[in-house]
């Protein structure tokens, strides 16, 4: 057994595991909106292979970045994956999709994965809170990369004060550990990402459209202090 196939099995079995996974793996930026078989295959310059990332630095370095996220998420008084869990869907065999990285160890990582040629993040492992803002900054003024998020609506107040990030204007209900939360999509300043908005946007509202429930888009703002 690979150190990669063993460092994940102490806490939980492979159901449990996948099962929380599949409810808390969009914990910090929302739900990434379902493979709708048109990935472009093309993965952007400057992100990171996440096993490529582990098998260079090894399980203490993976470890750090999930110390990192966790203590990010706990920030925001939301509960983080656990340790295995983690470990398990980004640097093991717990996502259908390749996971990549966007950072490095001065600043912390941004972790998600590609769909037609663009970032969508879904966890963040800042390092330090400078080192987070450094991040999302270097992430919306990339040229390299480009890159959506869907995020919770108060952290599209916060967002929105970075010039390098711009509002899409749709929302959309989605589900978490049975709460329903409004996101909202935005977009960086790389040069091309335009054009692959509306596929993207398509993605997103699909997805709504499969929820059981309909739930309105309207939603109250929330100031960020």
């Amino acid at each position: 057994m690979s150190a990669r196939e063993g460092f994940w099995r102490n806490d939980k079995n492979d159901k449990e595991l996948r099962n929380e996974i599949d409810e808390g793996v969009e914990e910090v930026f929302g739900s990434v909106a379902q493979d709708s078989g048109l990935e472009e295959k093309k993965v952007p310059s400057g992100l990171i292979d996440a096993v490529w990332f582990f098998h260079k630095n090894g399980e203490e370095k993976a470890r750090e970045i999930f110390d990192w996220y966790e203590k990010a998420i706990t920030r925001r008084n939301r509960e983080a994956l656990g340790l295995g869990s983690f470990l398990y869907h980004f640097f093991g065999e717990g996502s259908s999709e390749k996971n990549y990285l966007f950072g490095d160890d001065h600043d912390g990582y941004v972790l998600g994965v590609v769909r037609h040629g663009v970032f969508i993040p879904s966890h963040f492992a800042p390092r330090s809170l400078r080192g987070g803002y450094r991040l999302i900054k270097d992430l919306g003024e990339s040229q390299e990369i480009p890159a959506v998020l869907a995020i919770t609506d108060d952290l599209a107040e916060t967002i929105k004060r970075i010039p390098s990030w711009h509002n899409l204007g749709i929302s959309f209900p989605a589900r978490f550990r049975g709460e329903v939360h409004n996101k909202q999509l935005v977009y960086n300043s790389h040069p091309n990402i335009e054009r692959i908005l509306p596929i993207l946007a398509e993605d997103y509202l699909a997805e709504e459209n499969r929820s059981d429930v309909n739930y309105t888009n309207d939603y109250e703002e929330e100031m960020v202090g």
